[in-house]
């Protein structure tokens, strides 16, 4: 029996709520973020704003942009009942914020077909949420997810089995899942611009050149995915990001904003429910060269500090040139539902750690109810005293 696998992807999905909630934004340029633009519609699209961009240079392409902050839970109202009409069609569906995979295999008599089923759960979508969605059907979640890309904004993309293989073969290596800007520029170094070109590297080759990712890539240029499609209700991770509006250095001034980012990521976690046990770190530099780094933590963990400790190792592994960052983007991966429990101990551990957790628990309370600033650890209150000083001041 032959795998079909549904990718459906909310088209310029938070812009596209904030339209929908607020009348008066229809039709114009707006974009979602906090110093960043995480989320652009497709009017603002056409000045050239994308995800990413820093908002400061969104608003130099389009001074008459309108910049809305985001709102997550607002918008996992709205993925989820999108999510309810996908689960009534396929017994296996797995979800992100502004995506989701449904495994349709083995569904044809009870929906009557592939296609027909797809363009139906897109007018349900759309009839119950007011969202658009671009789709994709193909024999993998890789598949899918690229055909589904290709037949944005709205439309529905078809692979027929056979066709992965020809059908990734003239992409561009940078679209391939899991090419990067950094392995991308590594391969194009060897003449490999297109997927095509990369088969000619055999699996060890590429092991050798990319670890355990090059044994994936070897598969994924020849159109396999071996990924299962799992039910899961939570984002593959958590990430902020910062554009740096001017030249900064100071090594005190970029670990604050590191703080600021891991308390805005750390809050959002625990909005989820979620625990992290992984913190990576990327920084973006002037002249366009990205580093990485990533620190794994013992046990999950939802607490800012313990987030923070395992982002400032990352960071300072990444941080191995003394040029001045243009971004910095902080993600915390390998994500779990939060028990809620903890580990006992025989000293008062145990109860320092539930205090911790309480006091996180009651922060965030404040933040919600008065505003991010309301509350400021040592770290970010750096960046609100150099925000207050005058120009010039030393």
């Amino acid at each position: 029996m032959a795998a079909w696998i549904l990718h459906l992807d909310f088209d310029a999905f938070f812009a596209s709520v904030e339209q929908l909630r607020n009348p008066r934004l229809s039709g114009r340029s707006i974009a979602v973020g906090r110093g960043v633009v995480a989320s652009a519609s497709y009017e603002a699209r056409a000045f050239g704003i994308r995800a990413g961009m820093s908002c400061a240079r969104a608003l130099r392409l389009c001074p008459r942009l309108v910049i809305v902050p985001p709102r997550e839970e607002i918008y996992r109202a709205f993925s989820e009942e999108a999510f309810e009409i996908c689960r009534s069609y396929a017994p296996c569906v797995e979800t992100y914020l502004d995506e989701a995979d449904l495994d349709l295999t083995g569904t044809e008599r009870l929906h009557g077909g592939h296609v027909g089923a797809a363009r139906r759960i897109q007018a349900a979508i759309a009839e119950r949420t007011g969202l658009a969605a671009s789709a994709g059907l193909g024999a993998n979640r890789m598949i899918a997810a690229l055909a589904a890309k290709a037949a944005k904004p709205r439309g529905l993309g078809l692979i027929p089995p056979g066709d992965e293989e020809s059908f990734v073969a003239r992409l561009p290596i940078e679209k391939l899942p899991g090419i990067g800007p950094v392995r991308a520029r590594a391969l194009r170094k060897l003449n490999i611009a297109a997927v095509a070109d990369l088969r000619a590297l055999d699996r060890h080759t590429l092991a050798d050149m990319f670890g355990a990712a090059g044994r994936v890539l070897f598969e994924r240029c020849r159109g396999r995915d071996i990924g299962p499609c799992r039910r899961a209700e939570f984002p593959r991770a958590v990430s902020r990001q910062v554009n740096l509006a001017a030249i900064e250095t100071n090594p005190e001034t970029l670990e604050a904003l590191l703080r600021d980012l891991v308390e805005d990521a750390g809050r959002a976690l625990r909005r989820l429910g979620l625990a992290c046990r992984t913190a990576a770190v990327t920084i973006e530099y002037l002249d366009g060269i990205r580093a990485a780094a990533s620190h794994g933590l013992a046990e999950p963990t939802r607490l800012d500090d313990a987030l923070f400790e395992a982002a400032l190792h990352a960071y300072r592994r990444a941080r191995g040139r003394a040029a001045a960052p243009r971004g910095l983007c902080v993600a915390l991966h390998r994500l779990a539902p939060d028990s809620g429990a903890v580990q006992p101990a025989l000293d008062d551990r145990g109860e320092r750690t539930l205090a911790r957790h309480a006091l996180m628990d009651a922060q965030d309370a404040v933040r919600d109810r008065f505003g991010g600033g309301a509350l400021l650890s040592g770290r970010t209150f750096l960046l609100r005293a150099l925000e207050l000083r005058p120009p010039g001041a030393p």
